[in-house]
């Protein structure tokens, strides 16, 4: 999928054979320029980090509300898989994101896909930044069992691994207990080109 601006559609039609490059772009559009061009990947993903950090500031943070997936309470280490959602080709990296979750982990991710499905059934629980009730999750989870916050917004960011979290899949909230003594890495991101 190729995301183009205003001016280079403009482009491409006076000069269909024209070659825009459109790396590092991705699907957000965050809003448009001066010029009425929008403002694309990169460039997107950077604003919308610092809106995110102005007005969600996860410093000092202990606890996170989202919808209840399924309903149940558990404690357990954090594991964060981190992965660009969208082409699922690359099943070498699926299958190593799936060997990082260890039995009994939270699964804390964007959202979960078919190829995390192993990852889910190890996991004690699920909690995920996006999704509502019928999201993949929400529905693997009840299948499963398991408890699981979703919606959160941000729990990929706010937890990391080895942190040690309570899922309470009753209220709505997964709530930090203890603070990993790892350094905060940022999780590997698998990205797919559709």
């Amino acid at each position: 999928m190729h995301i183009f601006s205003i001016s280079e559609w403009i482009q491409l039609i006076h000069n269909p054979n024209k070659n825009i490059n459109t790396n590092g772009r991705n699907n957000h559009i965050w809003g448009i320029n001066k010029n009425y061009d929008p403002i694309l990947g990169q460039e997107a993903n950077q604003i919308f980090e610092k809106f995110n950090q102005y007005f969600f500031p996860l410093e000092n943070k202990q606890e996170i509300r989202g919808q209840v997936g399924s309903i149940g309470r558990y404690i357990g280490k954090v594991k964060v898989i981190g992965y660009d959602v969208g082409g699922f080709e690359n099943d070498f990296k699926w299958e190593n994101e799936n060997k990082k979750v260890q039995e009994g982990e939270v699964l804390v991710c964007i959202q979960t896909v078919p190829q995390l499905l192993p990852a889910c059934i190890k996991a004690g629980a699920l909690v995920t930044d996006e999704g509502g009730v019928t999201c993949h999750a929400a529905v693997v989870a009840r299948e499963l069992k398991k408890p699981a916050v979703i919606g959160t917004q941000y729990a990929s960011k706010l937890f990391h691994d080895g942190d040690v979290v309570e899922v309470d899949a009753i209220n709505g909230i997964v709530k930090l207990l203890e603070k990993s003594t790892k350094p905060n890495h940022a999780p590997e991101t698998i990205q797919s080109n559709i």
